[in-house]
């Protein structure tokens, strides 16, 4: 068994309900591809955060658009135009 060192924040300090300068014995498993794309969603730090949020928001108006851009490319052929 190893001894590790981990910083956390105030928030995920209040979650495990830990404090500071103690010792604490944890677990830590592999986050699963959808929890790992939450996980930044709702981190406390905001350079973390802000990135994260940005480029799933980005994504799906890209979605959105894609297939508007599409359908609106594919309606004038079938209309007759």
């Amino acid at each position: 068994m190893s001894i590790s060192s981990y910083k956390v924040d105030l928030n995920v300090r209040l979650a495990l309900n830990v404090e500071e300068d103690q010792n604490y014995d944890f677990m830590i498993d592999r986050l699963s591809w959808i929890r790992s794309l939450w996980f930044p969603w709702k981190a406390s730090d905001p350079m973390y955060r802000l990135p994260a949020q940005l480029s799933l928001v980005s994504f799906f108006l890209g979605v959105i658009l894609g297939v508007a851009g599409i359908l609106l490319g594919v309606f004038p052929i079938y209309s007759g135009y």
